[in-house]
């Protein structure tokens, strides 16, 4: 059986910083996509990473990227980065 519905999606404290330093528009448009279609279905609208993000997805909205990781057990995507496209892949 497969559950069908949304998971729940929470923020690092970094990714918290992020959101509030980013365009108004951008972060609200960049918190409905996670909230939205990325909530409903992580798995299909995420893209898988390699090292050094392994075990991360990444999905984007306009010019901004947010890596996140699911949790199938708890039903939970945890968003780490939202970042400008440029600086998203970065190692920190």
């Amino acid at each position: 059986m497969t559950w069908r519905g949304s998971y729940t999606v929470v923020y690092t404290a970094a990714a918290r910083r992020q959101m509030n330093r980013l365009p108004l528009a951008a972060a609200m448009a960049m918190h409905d996509h996670l909230t939205g279609p990325v909530a409903d279905n992580p798995h299909r609208l995420g893209k898988r990473l390699d090292v050094p993000f392994d075990g991360l997805c990444s999905t984007r909205r306009g010019e901004y990227r947010a890596l996140y990781s699911i949790d199938d057990g708890r039903i939970t995507v945890t968003v780490v980065t939202v970042a400008h496209r440029r600086d998203a892949y970065r190692p920190s």
